[in-house]
């Protein structure tokens, strides 16, 4: 019987030694299925994050492929160019001046009215040309024109001096009154007795034309007359008052 049973012990002993070996192989397994978890877990991570690309630049998106490396601005946006490729000015950078304007001439442009002058002195309207207003009167204006309303009215007597030695053509001039510290634009009126100047005055001769105009009596204190005698010579103009 125990020659039996010291048989039986060798068969024994491999079979303790396989059943200890398996837990082993169980924590081996649990532990590299944990560190798989694990890097599965670190690498989902960096693709959320952004981790796996390439950053993008501060203050603004990467730029894409085939698009312009200098600026991704809408047009109109603050640092985009303007749309006509103008430069702005920089904050530190000088403005451009403006243009100095030239000094005014002491002469008046064409279409200008020069300085007026008295209206019993005579000025002169251009080289040779002298004009004068006389017989200055109160009247009572009458509507004899279209679009005319009689009314209390002031005439008087434009006179033209040619002093040159050649004919000088009138028939552009163009008369006008004002009054008052606004300059009110006087109503024109062709009676009684209005007269235009002639189209021209001789070498050396005179010329007269008669005009009235619906001026209110409390505003005849301060009256301009102005004579335009054509588009390229300043205007004529005669100030002051007038009987009421």
């Amino acid at each position: 019987m125990s020659d039996h049973q010291g048989l039986n012990e060798p068969d024994d002993q491999p079979g303790e030694d396989r059943s200890a070996r398996r837990p082993r192989g169980l924590v081996i397994a649990l532990v590299a299925a944990a560190v798989a978890f694990i890097i599965i877990v670190i690498i989902a991570v960096l693709q959320l994050t952004g981790g796996g690309g390439a950053p993008a630049p501060a203050g603004g998106a990467a730029t894409s492929p085939g698009s312009s490396s200098t600026t991704g601005a809408e047009p109109g946006s603050p640092g985009a160019p303007p749309p006509d490729g103008s430069t702005e000015p920089s904050a530190t950078g000088s403005a451009t001046q403006p243009t100095k304007q030239p000094e005014p001439s002491e002469q008046p442009k064409p279409g200008e009215t020069r300085s007026p002058v008295p209206i019993k002195t005579p000025a002169e309207v251009k080289e040779g040309l002298t004009a004068s207003i006389t017989d200055v009167e109160a009247v009572k204006g009458q509507a004899e024109g279209p679009g005319e309303v009689a009314g209390p009215a002031v005439r008087f007597t434009l006179t033209l001096l040619n002093n040159s030695a050649d004919e000088v053509p009138l028939n552009t001039t163009v008369v006008n009154m004002y009054y008052g510290k606004a300059k009110t634009p006087a109503s024109p009126l062709s009676a009684p007795g209005g007269v235009p100047l002639p189209a021209t005055v001789a070498a050396g001769g005179e010329a007269t034309g008669t005009y009235i105009f619906v001026v209110p009596r409390k505003a005849r204190n301060r009256v301009l007359i102005t004579v335009d005698y054509s588009v390229d010579v300043s205007l004529v103009a005669f100030r002051g008052s007038v009987p009421r």
